[in-house]
């Protein structure tokens, strides 16, 4: 017969000061300062795969740059972004805009990639 003995060891660290002042920590306390450890690092980790969300957008953007756009992507607030936004990537540059942006910015598309199309064609 295979018995599991456990053995629960009860620490008590003593804390002191430079002002003499002196605390006991009980098992509850330790594992509560160790549980918020883990979950300072826990959170510190994943931090950093939170999106980029945009905060504001503007609804006037120049030509120039509604032409160099390469994508755009939707960002909408009911995920974990607080508002709905049209992300546009120019130039290695993020601009935020209003999503009624996006009908003008596919027809800029279609239009910028009929006229690559063209170009090709006839070299």
């Amino acid at each position: 017969m295979g018995g599991v003995l456990t053995a629960h060891i009860r620490v008590c660290v003593r804390v002191s000061d430079p002002t003499g002042f002196t605390a006991h920590l009980t098992d509850l306390q330790m594992d509560l300062i160790v549980f918020g450890i883990l979950l300072s690092v826990t959170f510190s980790t994943v931090q950093g795969v939170t999106p980029k969300c945009c905060v504001k957008t503007s609804k006037k953007f120049p030509v120039e740059i509604l032409m160099t756009v390469s994508k755009y992507e939707i960002q909408t607030s009911n995920g974990v972004c607080a508002i709905d936004a049209l992300i546009l990537y120019a130039k290695d540059k993020r601009y935020c805009a209003t999503p009624k942006l996006e009908r003008l910015l596919q027809f800029l598309l279609k239009l910028k990639m009929q006229q690559s199309l063209k170009n090709a064609t006839a070299a």
